[in-house]
């Protein structure tokens, strides 16, 4: 395998990851029914072990959207190198 098509494969792969990640932070941004205010949740009446694991779910799904953003980032860098050097 030839180095360009080796990084065409890291591009692809960082794309696919940076778009996977925008999905993430836009569907688990904030639980379904939540009140949109900072610590609102504690002020909104007595939440249950259920509201607490879910705002805990859904915030574990929202920081790993970050995290594929930034790895797909990474996979982009010497892509971009690459190109710059010719």
């Amino acid at each position: 395998m030839n180095m360009e098509r080796l990084l065409l494969i890291l591009y692809l792969i960082g794309q696919l990851m940076e778009i996977y990640g925008a999905y993430l932070l836009y569907k688990y941004s904030s639980p379904p029914n939540a009140p949109k205010l900072p610590g609102a949740w504690l002020s909104a009446g007595n939440p249950t072990k259920e509201d607490f694991d879910k705002i805990k779910e859904y915030d574990k799904k929202y920081k790993l959207g970050f995290k594929f953003i930034a790895v797909g980032f990474l996979f982009q860098v010497p892509t971009t190198f690459f190109n710059l050097s010719k």
